[in-house]
């Protein structure tokens, strides 16, 4: 490899071993402007409830409430959801005793995590249950910036070799080693940057885990109202079955149990015979 692939070899090796993103001079200009979002940690001088504010949460609400209408307070929870700006994840509704019963997603703005669930309490007769879980991802979120900031200065230095190789008319082999060099940089980048955004977006936006099930309040007083013809219906189907049960149990002691017992017994009842007469004392 020639002198000009060792340089963009050296290059890259020395911006992903020490980490830096300063490999321009700071009053020099770019040589392409890249936008990503910046998360440097806070100064060592700042205040700690000023860097205890600046950690990035992933906040996650689990509750089970007792309803009076499920069907109603589902609606108004979707409604609640998008008036806030978030919106509804996931919703499964279940059946049970004429009644339904809701498991719903949340995502809701995070700065309005608690505000919201003051108002779902509200709509609840009960709540059963509560559980408040937070994630801190400030580390990964500084760690991917810093990855993110190197990747981009060793894009831009190998942007700049490559326009000076083609400027200098270098053989096509040195130029495409460079190409894909830079290709592979860019990759990393479009990785680390939708890491990045997925993370924000999950700090952003907190989850709400809501379980609506009816209150004893909106529970029937019969599990089901009774009707004598379903109840004719349900004794002529266990009539039925029971019939079947034992047509099926007579066809298999026929085909089975009686040939297996005959082959099986007609030998044993002649061997006792046999035995017999041989214990039976003679007559003098």
């Amino acid at each position: 490899m020639n002198r000009l692939i060792a340089a963009a070899c050296i290059l890259l090796i020395t911006a992903v071993a020490c980490g830096r993103s300063d490999l321009f001079d700071e009053d020099a200009e770019p040589r392409q402007a890249i936008t990503i979002a910046r998360y440097a940690p806070p100064p060592a001088a700042e205040p700690v409830t000023q860097a205890v504010a600046n950690r990035r949460l992933i906040r996650i609400v689990d509750l089970e409430l007792a309803v009076d209408d499920t069907e109603a307070t589902a609606g108004r929870l979707r409604d609640l959801a998008t008036s806030l700006g978030g919106y509804v994840g996931s919703t499964d509704a279940r059946r049970r005793l004429g009644i339904l019963s809701y498991s719903l997603t949340l995502h809701v703005p995070a700065d309005e995590l608690e505000i919201t669930i003051a108002r779902i309490k509200e709509l609840a007769s009960t709540v059963d249950r509560e559980h408040l879980r937070s994630e801190d991802v400030t580390d990964r979120v500084i760690d991917l910036d810093a990855r993110l900031r190197t990747l981009v200065a060793t894009e831009n230095e190998l942007q700049a070799l490559l326009e000076e190789s083609r400027a200098r008319q270098h053989g096509l082999e040195d130029i495409m080693a460079v190409y894909r060099e830079l290709t592979r940089i860019r990759s990393e980048i479009e990785q680390f940057q939708a890491q990045l955004e997925s993370l924000e977006e999950r700090v952003s936006l907190s989850t709400i885990n809501l379980v609506l099930r009816p209150s004893e309040a909106a529970r029937p007083v019969l599990a089901a109202p009774w009707s004598p013809a379903e109840m004719a219906r349900s004794s002529a189907r266990s009539l039925i079955s029971v019939l079947q049960a034992l047509t099926g149990f007579a066809i298999f002691f026929a085909i089975v149990v009686l040939p297996v017992t005959l082959l099986l017994g007609i030998p044993l009842w002649a061997i006792v015979r046999l035995w017999e007469r041989a214990r039976a004392p003679r007559p003098a």
